[in-house]
């Protein structure tokens, strides 16, 4: 898989997904495709009554990643390293994640962009709008 860039129709912003979110993310991209009978080619388009399966294909994946790894970090490491750290509110709980130096703690702020990226998509759209995904692939993995 060489990219996966996720575009608002409506605002015409782009996020282009990191290697390592990709890969955490593509079984649950390959289930959601498969369940929705949606057949890739190089570009997909994700309309508003698809938005909420998808906004809960990335929640779904972060409250995994939250419960399986998630560890607050110290008060004594946040006030050393203010700048490696970022906050976010999931589920009505706070939680704060190494942004820098921590594969898992920018795994899961990642996530969490990508979902209020599709939160505000949901807001924003008209009835026939939606996220365009690009894919280029350097195999075939669909």
């Amino acid at each position: 898989m060489k990219e996966i860039i996720l575009h608002s129709i409506s605002t015409g912003v782009s996020w282009q997904m990191e290697k390592r979110e990709m890969f955490f993310m593509y079984s649950y991209f390959f289930k959601f495709f498969v369940k929705n009978e949606n057949h890739l080619s190089e570009y997909i388009i994700v309309e508003l009554e698809e938005l909420n399966s998808f906004l809960n294909l990335f929640e779904s994946a972060l409250n995994e990643l939250i419960i399986n790894l998630y560890q607050k970090p110290s008060e004594k490491d946040i006030s050393k390293h203010p700048t490696r750290y970022e906050r976010f509110i999931f589920n009505n709980k706070k939680y704060i994640v190494n942004y820098t130096t921590s594969i898992t703690g920018r795994l899961m702020y990642i996530l969490y962009l990508r979902i209020e990226f599709i939160r505000d998509e949901i807001g924003n759209l008209n009835a026939n709008k939606g996220i365009k995904i690009s894919l280029q692939t350097d195999q075939e993995y669909w």
